[in-house]
């Protein structure tokens, strides 16, 4: 998908705005406000811990490569086993409407949209991602299992 031109211009020169603005658009308001699922974790604050643990350079460098990737939609439509698509309802960073060429390109595509979570929904709503995970995946699970 591609990245907006401001997160890219804010990576290569302002890192501490890049930070910013990826926090502000990959957690929800509840998860900026509420307690989280782990008590006493901050998950903004972690979020942000974590980036400035990355070497210069690394962000621009991921997104740019994000941005430049245009070979995913065609690469999607060579998918022919079952996919998962979960997306955060509240995700800013990747909003749900922007994957409807994605959901188009693969066929055999689920989705799954946590309704409150946003881009970081392992960390605001890791239960629920679970649940979609393993409803998904059992029947695919059964399914292979030889009977005997």
């Amino acid at each position: 998908m591609t990245v907006s031109e401001g997160l890219l211009a804010a990576s290569r020169g302002n890192l501490c705005e890049a930070r910013s603005m990826m926090i502000r658009w990959s957690y929800s308001e509840h998860a900026k406000l509420a307690p989280n699922p782990a008590p006493g974790l901050w998950l903004t604050g972690m979020a942000r811990a974590l980036m400035n643990r990355a070497r210069p350079g690394v962000l621009a460098t991921d997104l740019a490569a994000c941005n430049q990737y245009e070979e995913g939609l065609e690469r999607a439509m060579a998918v022919r086993c079952p996919a998962l698509l979960v997306s955060g309802g509240r995700d800013r960073m990747t909003p749900v409407r922007a994957a409807g060429a994605l959901q188009q390109a693969l066929p055999r595509m689920k989705t799954v949209t946590l309704a409150g979570a946003g881009h970081a929904m392992m960390q605001e709503q890791p239960d629920a991602l679970l649940d979609a995970l393993v409803r998904f995946l059992s029947p695919l699970a059964r399914a292979s299992t030889p009977s005997g």
